[in-house]
């Protein structure tokens, strides 16, 4: 009986003794052990990223390694520390270590907190993105104090020179389920940059991209198209601000419901209105413009 008791106070002496260790180290137990770490499998896009602190972030776009276009989009989360005022600092250096832009990443809702927060930018290239390069992502710190400085590299390279003569950037409308999951406005429709050959028919090359829809990084980024495949120009006009642009019957084939009618002509329109001569858009299907894209 005397044994039964000695065992026992040691066990639970013992467990007095560990208990508090494992909550003091559990992180490292648990990312130790392969029960927690899916059977000591990595899963790449959950891989744990710090800064040069040791700061923990996650980036969604760009990655790694990820070959750019001259307009391109940033997106990650990290600690809510990294921002002053909802901001904070990005150089973007060239292979050859020159600063070729700086820009600041913003925090998409409260940033006056330690936990992690989303947060973005648009970035347009200049002339000098070409080749290889790195992002250089800088903790604001206001106080200029060296002890609070922090910061973390993505190398990227870009696809080609961006002050190419050849091309020109324009801009096409779609949907979005990330931007407006509840499609709570039908007529709201986001532009993307497309890279095209330079033409003096700008507003039909921009139509011509919008036709053939998302890209895959752009279909990823949730950005969706409500004209149906396989839809043709016909013709486009431009007199005295009004554009008349007319398509195939494949434009309503399918077609039905208010919401997806008012977004085909709100990809169409904005699409021609992002040029200075466009004020208005007339829409029509092999030359029919008052009975077409019926709800």
């Amino acid at each position: 009986m005397r044994k039964r008791y000695i065992v026992l106070i040691v066990f639970l002496v013992l467990i007095a003794i560990l208990l508090p260790l494992f909550f003091i180290f559990k992180d490292q137990i648990i990312e130790a052990l392969p029960i927690f770490n899916n059977g000591g499998q990595t899963d790449e896009k959950k891989e744990v990223t710090k800064t040069a602190e040791g700061l923990v972030y996650e980036m969604v776009t760009p990655l790694p390694n990820d070959e750019l276009d001259c307009d391109f989009e940033i997106e990650g989360s990290i600690s809510g520390t990294w921002f002053f005022e909802g901001s904070a600092p990005v150089k973007l250096i060239n292979s050859n270590g020159t600063e070729i832009l700086s820009f600041n990443i913003t925090v998409e809702g409260d940033w006056m907190e330690e936990d992690m927060v989303t947060f973005k930018a648009s970035v347009e290239c200049t002339e000098k993105c070409d080749g290889g390069a790195k992002l250089v992502f800088l903790k604001n710190n206001p106080s200029d104090s060296t002890e609070n400085d922090d910061s973390f590299e993505i190398p990227v390279s870009f696809k080609t020179l961006c002050d190419d003569e050849s091309v020109m950037i324009v801009k096409v409308y779609f949907g979005n389920s990330e931007k407006d999951p509840e499609a709570l406005d039908c007529t709201k429709v986001y532009a993307v940059n497309r890279k095209i050959i330079k033409t003096e028919a700008v507003g039909r090359a921009s139509l011509l991209e919008l036709l053939e829809g998302p890209t895959a990084t752009e279909t990823t980024a949730g950005y969706l198209t409500s004209i149906p495949d396989g839809v043709k120009l016909n013709s486009l006009s431009i007199t005295k601000g009004t554009a008349r642009v007319d398509f195939d019957n494949k434009l309503q084939e399918g077609v039905g419901g208010t919401c997806l009618v008012d977004r085909i002509k709100a990809q169409i329109t904005q699409t021609l209105k992002q040029f200075p001569t466009v004020d208005k858009v007339i829409i029509s299907i092999n030359g029919e413009s008052e009975a077409i894209l019926q709800p």
